[in-house]
């Protein structure tokens, strides 16, 4: 994934999907919540000694969270759109000619062949998304094409530029917030640590229903829709991870009422936390079980991490029934559609 054009090669972060067999060619969204869900995957990838590359792809990828992505106020945006001024990924595409124009000939070249740019292009009209699939460079060969790199970002943010999605979603931000903290821990950088603390007390503070409850969404200074089980729970998991490392009672006090919170709203009559409405969403004439996947965790399956992350703070024994409960709430399904529920599996490994 990170060698093809799936990663932004010159400003970090992932699209949302590509659209070849070869993984070249992406649909040039960037979500939030994807980047919050990889950028785990690629410190864990460091954390066990594979190399510089997943380094190299998780900085990027901070890189893009922090300067793009981040309202001035602490929480996260959604997204950025894949189209822009000049047709879907005319921002992030190159032509030999303008890697020569602006890095020289004999560094335009060299940068053309890393990034897998030529005449044939493997875009539209000639043109090249960048990738990395040559072999690992050389230390020295490494500075130099992140330096060349460097130079290529800020020419092309001279273009017009991709539209950012300005809302902010309570769930999409818990995952950015663990996420950051687990950075932040590798890497023992304290200005990720405060990145994450500033959006944790965004959500909290701004993010907020007249009755005080969490909001599902928020844009320019608006809250608004009652938070489903998938945000009280990512919130409740970044409060929690935020508690693991400080002393500061302010993000345990927070991470254990948002956990009370899925007890008392959230949890169906056999105490399993499934339910994806709270009593403070209008009453339908069924309640909706939030136990699959989609393209991030079920709202149940950050529930029981949730409740797992509590015990594992504090000790209660108290939380087994709930976490049993939530864990087996998938039942046969688990046997037919297993990939379905990989969320609640992993949740049941750590429990």
């Amino acid at each position: 994934m990170a060698g093809g054009g799936l990663f932004d090669q010159l400003g970090g972060g992932f699209h949302r999907y590509c659209v070849d067999a070869d993984w070249t060619v992406p649909h040039f969204e960037k979500m939030l919540y994807d980047n919050a869900l990889l950028l785990p995957l690629y410190l864990g990838q460091e954390a066990r000694g594979k190399g510089r590359a997943p380094r190299r792809v998780a900085e990027a990828t901070v890189g893009w969270l922090l300067r793009e992505m981040r309202h001035p106020r602490g929480g996260f945006f959604t997204a950025q759109d894949a189209d822009q001024e000049g047709g879907e990924g005319s921002f992030f595409v190159w032509r030999p000619s303008e890697l020569v124009a602006l890095l020289g000939a004999t560094d335009g070249a060299w940068a053309a062949e890393q990034l897998g740019v030529d005449a044939a292009g493997n875009f539209e009209h000639g043109a090249s998304v960048l990738t990395r699939r040559r072999a690992a460079l050389a230390a020295a060969d490494e500075a130099r094409l992140d330096e060349l790199g460097e130079r290529l970002r800020a020419a092309r943010d001279a273009r017009p530029r991709p539209e950012t999605d300005l809302k902010l979603l309570c769930g999409w931000n818990g995952l950015t917030i663990r996420a950051l903290v687990a950075a932040s821990r590798l890497w023992e950088r304290a200005d990720l640590r405060l990145a994450a603390e500033a959006a944790a007390s965004f959500v909290l503070r701004e993010m907020r229903l007249p009755d005080g409850g969490l909001a599902h969404v928020w844009r320019d200074g608006q809250a608004a829709v009652p938070a489903f089980l998938e945000d009280v729970a990512a919130m409740a998991l970044a409060c929690l991870d935020l508690a693991a490392d400080a002393p500061d009672a302010r993000w345990r006090e927070a991470g254990l009422t948002l956990c009370d919170q899925l007890l008392t709203d959230f949890a169906d009559p056999l105490g399993a936390v499934t339910l994806r409405c709270s009593p403070r969403h209008e009453r339908l004439f069924a309640s909706q079980k939030d136990l699959a996947d989609g393209a991030s965790p079920s709202g149940a399956a950050l529930a029981a991490q949730a409740l797992i992350a509590r015990r594992r703070l504090t000790g209660e024994t108290g939380l087994e029934p709930a976490i049993h409960a939530t864990l087996g709430a998938a039942g046969p399904l688990l046997d037919r559609s297993p990939a379905a529920f990989s969320g609640l599996l992993t949740a049941a490994v750590d429990a």
